[in-house]
């Protein structure tokens, strides 16, 4: 009788290879009722899929230098433009954000949110069942 490996099995598999090898966090937001909240996510809604607390720390923690309503405020416009455009358009809009100012001039101070120069300075999450 042949034995099958199930979907679930590789999934935990690699959840944790990846926190093992590479030192992920991991979160499982799997809940009984589809509707429930309580899943350690932090979402307020099972319609988001950016843990934008999270990201908010990891960013201003690579950023020390800028303030944290600086920080929240970009990545607001980040992450709330682009929902209502095509691909072209909302591509285009970050990339106006990542390097120009209102007034079309190169911004003087980026908010990084992946340190390439240290990457051990970054965080990352391998989430399941969200």
């Amino acid at each position: 009788m042949p034995s099958f490996i199930l979907e679930d099995q590789i999934e935990r598999a690699m959840v944790q290879r990846l926190v093992q090898l590479h030192s992920f966090d991991s979160l499982n937001c799997n809940t009984e009722d589809l509707e429930d909240l309580n899943d350690r996510s932090g979402r307020t809604s099972k319609r988001e899929v950016i843990l934008f607390d999270r990201l908010i720390e990891a960013t201003s923690r690579l950023n020390p230098t800028i303030p944290t309503q600086v920080v929240e405020s970009a990545l607001e416009q980040l992450l709330d433009r682009c929902q209502a455009m095509t691909l072209a358009a909302a591509n285009q809009e970050v990339y106006n954000l990542l390097f120009d100012n209102a007034e079309g001039q190169p911004q003087k101070e980026r908010v990084r949110l992946i340190d390439f120069n240290a990457p051990e300075n970054n965080r990352y999450l391998a989430v399941t069942q969200l």
